[in-house]
């Protein structure tokens, strides 16, 4: 259950907060995968954020500040396109970000590879990661840095001795590249359990965050090892940053499946019921659409 989850992962004091933090992964007009966001789809979202008050803030920064709406974006898997297109499109609008990088991956400035056949751009650099040059441009432009741990694995799948060191070592590479403290994680796919949120204390991590569908929820009673996310993908529409008393006024008429969802608008899984945890993108594990890739094994693998 949800709720025995949640009690789990309770590493530190409850937070309550109103907040709001989405999840992207690569930026890119051509790229046809559910998982890139085109950079003016990216302007129009955040931008419908700020006009409705919602303040910008990193991560860190955002569980610091005590009070008032704000929102957090974050990135995954360390792509290219965050530096060369996320960037410009969040710097014009006056806002930092946080990403999150899988060390081995930034190590080697290598390809995220691992996708089904459809979700493969044309052009392969799609899948380049970024450098740690790269990265700390970012830090330079106001962004906050914080692990998505080595190998990208399921977590919870790993032994104690491999859960370990998946979580310390990729938060002592950042430290040491980096030359600043790595507080923040996020699990990869989003997956999480009581295990892995308590190694991940005992890796020296502070935040955590995971993959859920709650937009525009207030934060109430999670820990700080459990902080929810709103995962944002490629047909991620307009209706998704209205505030829900709107939803009513502003959704056409049209039919409705049986889980009352407007027909084409995809079901995201919930921590009880998502085959990866959280993770809305763990679900093609189970042939599910729109969500990440299967598996090959126990970690991701990549190209260079």
């Amino acid at each position: 259950m949800a709720s025995d989850r949640r009690e789990e992962g309770q590493a530190g004091s409850p937070i309550s907060v109103d907040l709001l933090v989405l999840c992207y992964h690569a930026v890119s007009p051509t790229w046809e995968s559910f998982l890139a966001v085109e950079p003016e789809r990216l302007r129009g979202q955040v931008r419908r954020l700020l006009h409705r008050g919602y303040r910008p803030m990193t991560l860190s920064d955002a569980l610091a500040e005590p009070d008032g709406r704000r929102f957090v974006v974050t990135f995954d898997d360390g792509y290219t396109s965050i530096l060369e297109r996320g960037l410009p499109v969040l710097r014009d609008l006056g806002v930092p970000a946080t990403v999150f990088v899988p060390t081995d991956l930034i190590d080697e400035a290598g390809l995220f590879s691992s996708l089904p056949a459809e979700q493969m751009p044309r052009e392969r650099e799609d899948l380049r990661c970024m450098s740690w040059p790269q990265v700390r441009d970012l830090l330079d432009a106001g962004w906050e840095v914080g692990s998505h741990t080595c190998t990208h694995p399921h977590l919870p799948e790993l032994d104690d001795e491999d859960l370990s060191a998946e979580l310390r070592r990729s938060r002592e590479i950042c430290e040491e590249r980096l030359e600043r403290p790595c507080e923040t994680i996020a699990y990869p796919f989003g997956s999480y359990d009581g295990r892995v949120v308590e190694a991940s204390a005992a890796a020296g991590y502070r935040l955590a965050v995971t993959l859920e569908s709650r937009m525009f929820e207030p934060i109430v009673g999670r820990g700080p090892l459990t902080l929810p996310r709103e995962g944002i993908f490629r047909e991620t529409g307009r209706l998704k940053f209205v505030a829900p008393e709107m939803w009513r006024a502003v959704e056409p008429r049209g039919h409705r499946g049986p889980s009352g969802r407007r027909a084409g608008v995809p079901e995201i899984p919930t921590p009880a019921s998502g085959p990866g945890g959280g993770d809305p993108c763990g679900a093609a594990r189970s042939g599910r659409a729109g969500a990440h890739p299967p598996r090959g094994g126990r970690h991701m693998h990549w190209g260079s």
